[in-house]
C-alpha cells in the first residue's frame, strides 16, 4: 500500500485514526482527525483550512476503505463551511459518517442540508453535544451524538437533552475508569478515549497463569531456549495451538502455504517470528471484560508502524532493528494487559536493551518511533512533528506507514473477533 512519492502527488497532511467501541469494548469505528480539525483552541466556530478538506478527501484516494477500515464505519469531523461543500459527496455514504462541529448559528440552510444529506443516506453526527446545544433542530437529523465525559454535570446534564432523540450515544473524552463507569451509567452506546491504555495496577491481581506461561516461553525463547518446549506447550493446549495457527494464517506471511501445525510454524516462519506471535498472543488470553479488542488493535499497530518505519531509519544499529522495532511495539502495553509497571515486565524478559531503553525511557531511535506513534494515536500533531524531524522521516512516509500498519492490524483484530 506504500505509494512511492513523486513530484506530481499532493502531500499528505497528519492524520489520527482514533478507534470507537461498542459497549462490548469492541472496535466498530475509526474517527479520521485532521490536525486542521483537531485544533479547537483557535476557534471552535473557525472554518476548515483548505488543507483540512484536502487531508480527509486525498486519505480515501491514498487508502483503499477496505483494507485500511475493514467493515468499521469512518466518522469525519467537519465544520459547516465543509458540510455544505459540495465536495463532500465524493466521500462514500456507506462507509463514512459526518460529524459536524459546534456552529456559531443554525440557519436554515444548514438544517436543509441536514436533511438533504440524510435522504440521500449519509450518516449525521453532533459532535460535542451540551446540554443548551444551538444544534437542536438538527438533532431529528442525526444518527450520533457525542458527549464528552471529561465533566461529569456537564456529560448528565447534556445527555438529558437526548431523551426521546433516535440519536445513539457516543461517548467521548473517555480516558479513565471513572469516565467509563459514567458512560456506561448514562447508557452509552459507543464508547471514545484511551481508557483502554491506562494501567489498571490497582485493581487487577497480575497476568493469568496462562499469560504468566507464555510469557516464560517467550523468555526462554528470547533465552535460546528449545523449540521442543515450544512445541509441547501448544501439544498441552491445543485452543492456544488453534488460536496462534489462525492469526498467524490470518496475516500476510509471504508464504503461499497454510500453516497446519506449530512445527510448520517454527520451520517456516522461524524463531524471530514465532516469538512475535507469542507476543501478540497475549493479548488474546486475558478474559477480564475491562480488556478491550481496541487494546490489542493498538498493540499491532504500534508494532507494524514501528517496524515499518524503522526500514526507513538512515542510521541503523544493526540488521535486527525491524524485530526490534516491532518488539517495542507490541510491549509497550503490556503493562495495562498484565497489570504490571513495565520496569516488571522489562526486568523478568531477556530483552535487548535497546528495547528496554525504548520502554523505559523513550530513547534512542526504537524511543522516538514510540513517542511517534503515541502522538499519532492521541492527535497530538504538535509532538508528532518534533518526532518526525527528529527521525528525519516526511509526512508522507508516516502516513504512509500508519495506513500499512492499520491495514495490518485490522486484518488480524478482525479475524481474532470472529
Amino acid at each position: 500500500m506504500i505509494i512511492e512519492n513523486n513530484e506530481s502527488t499532493v502531500r499528505r497532511d497528519l492524520l489520527s485514526y482514533q478507534p470507537i467501541c461498542n459497549e462490548k469494548l469492541q472496535v466498530v469505528g475509526v474517527e479520521m482527525v485532521s490536525r486542521n480539525l483537531q485544533n479547537e483552541q483557535i476557534s471552535i466556530y473557525a472554518p476548515p483550512a483548505a488543507q483540512s478538506v484536502s487531508a480527509i478527501i486525498n486519505a480515501f484516494i491514498y487508502a483503499g476503505m477496505d483494507e485500511l477500515f475493514r467493515k468499521r464505519k469512518v466518522f469525519i469531523k467537519i465544520s459547516e463551511e465543509f458540510l455544505m461543500n459540495e465536495v463532500i459527496f465524493l466521500l462514500p455514504k456507506e462507509r463514512i459518517v459526518l460529524e459536524l462541529s459546534p456552529c456559531a448559528t443554525v440557519a436554515e440552510p444548514l438544517i436543509n442540508r441536514f436533511a438533504e444529506l440524510t435522504k440521500a443516506g449519509y450518516a449525521l453526527a453532533l459532535d460535542a453535544w451540551s446540554a443548551d446545544d444551538i444544534r437542536k433542530p438538527l438533532l431529528a437529523y442525526a444518527t450520533y451524538a457525542k458527549v464528552r465525559m471529561n465533566n461529569s454535570i456537564e456529560a448528565r446534564n447534556a445527555t438529558s437533552q437526548l431523551a426521546g432523540s433516535a440519536a445513539h450515544l457516543i461517548a467521548s473524552r473517555v480516558d479513565n475508569e471513572e469516565q467509563l463507569a459514567l458512560a456506561r451509567a448514562l447508557n452509552a452506546k459507543f464508547l471514545q478515549g484511551r481508557f483502554y491504555q491506562v494501567p489498571k495496577q490497582m485493581t487487577r491481581k497480575g497476568p493469568t497463569v496462562m499469560m504468566q506461561t507464555v510469557l516464560a516461553l517467550i523468555t526462554e525463547l528470547n533465552s535460546d531456549g528449545s523449540d521442543i518446549r515450544l512445541e509441547r506447550f501448544f501439544k498441552e493446549n491445543p485452543e492456544l495451538n488453534l488460536q496462534l495457527l489462525h492469526m498467524v494464517n490470518s496475516a500476510a506471511t509471504g508464504f503461499s502455504i497454510t500453516i497446519n501445525s506449530i512445527r510448520q510454524a517454527i520451520a517456516i516462519l522461524g524463531r524471530t517470528q514465532m516469538i512475535r506471535w507469542l507476543q501478540i498472543m497475549l493479548y488474546t488470553l486475558d478474559k477480564d471484560s475491562h480488556q478491550p479488542s481496541a487494546l490489542m488493535q493498538s498493540a499491532l499497530w504500534r508494532a507494524k508502524f514501528m517496524e515499518t518505519l524503522s526500514v526507513h531509519c538512515s542510521y541503523q544499529s544493526s540488521h535486527m532493528i525491524e524485530d526490534m522495532a516491532f518488539i517495542t511495539g507490541v510491549l509497550s502495553l503490556a503493562d495495562t494487559l498484565l497489570g504490571e509497571s513495565l520496569e516488571d515486565i522489562v526486568r523478568k524478559m531477556n530483552l535487548e536493551n535497546e528495547i528496554q531503553e525504548a520502554l523505559l525511557k523513550h530513547e534512542g531511535v526504537m524511543g522516538k518511533m514510540l513517542l511517534l506513534a503515541k502522538a499519532l494515536e492521541s492527535g497530538d500533531f504538535e509532538q508528532a512533528e518534533a518526532c518526525a524531524q527528529a527521525l528525519e522521516f516526511s509526512t508522507e512516509l508516516i502516513m504512509d506507514c500508519q495506513d500499512d500498519a492499520q491495514a495490518w492490524a485490522n486484518k488480524i483484530s478482525c479475524h481474532q473477533e470472529q
